[in-house]
């Protein structure tokens, strides 16, 4: 298998089915059948950002060495495209709430957050903190080429709003705010980059795999920015590049 099709199918962190629960879909778990970003539901995140301190304090920066023997790729090849993309040391980085291996959450997860997971009417796996660091920036690219493996990306934006980066059919620049106090579905499968728009503070999401489509066809489907907005973002929030592999399916 060519190295674009074993990143696309096996995530862009090339785990495959390591750390995933069977995917169900009412649709057909095609990345054009489901919308870039939907809202669906509000969320405490004052509840949550005090816990998700001791957390990242509990887990360290052990994301990438307990799972480098479940990747697909060399480590050299898996460091050589996450840095491309814009996933390197000093501009982003995951902690894990997760046992290794499992969709079960750590012993040591804190009341708040726990409770947070265990309200939602879905499964979820991989669930994790995503900090991006400022001035942070990626190429567009796909994480995987559908959601049928790896299930459907949910967000919960706890330090700050999260900014999310699409193009529509003719290429023009589609950029949607996430806001603090919400869970929304990004469509991690279509072509779409991250950035950090603060250029001093870093930004902390609460990330997770949903093992259902059912919390994404029940959401709002959200509007892109206008313009005026835009335009008042840092200049790299708009001007980014294409990873080798984006347009590959």
């Amino acid at each position: 298998m060519s190295l674009k099709k074993l990143f696309l199918n096996d995530d862009i962190f090339p785990l495959g089915k390591f750390e995933t629960l069977p995917v169900k879909n009412t649709l057909d778990g095609k990345a054009d059948s489901y919308p870039d970003v939907t809202f669906i539901q509000n969320v405490d995140y004052e509840k949550l950002l005090p816990e998700c301190e001791f957390h990242i304090e509990q887990v360290g920066n052990s994301y990438v060495k307990p799972r480098l023997d479940k990747i697909s790729v060399t480590p050299d090849e898996l460091m050589n495209t996450l840095s491309n993309v814009g996933f390197y040391k000093g501009s982003y980085q995951s902690f894990s709430l997760r046992k290794i291996g499992t969709a079960e959450l750590e012993d040591w997860v804190l009341p708040n957050t726990k409770a947070f997971f265990e309200s939602l009417p879905v499964k979820t796996f991989r669930q994790q903190y995503a900090v991006a660091y400022p001035k942070w920036n990626t190429q567009l690219h796909r994480d995987h080429k559908d959601f049928l493996t790896h299930g459907f990306r949910a967000m919960v934006p706890l330090s700050g709003d999260v900014y999310m980066g699409y193009e529509d059919e003719a290429g023009n620049c589609l950029i949607y705010k996430l806001k603090r106090g919400g869970m929304y579905f990004v469509n991690i499968a279509k072509l779409h980059r991250g950035f950090n728009e603060s250029e001093t503070s870093d930004r902390i999401n609460l990330i997770m795999q949903m093992d259902s489509d059912e919390l994404v066809v029940n959401s709002t489907p959200m509007q892109p920015l206008p313009m005026s907005e835009i335009v008042k973002l840092p200049e790299y929030s708009i001007d980014y590049d294409i990873w080798e592999f984006g347009y590959e399916l």
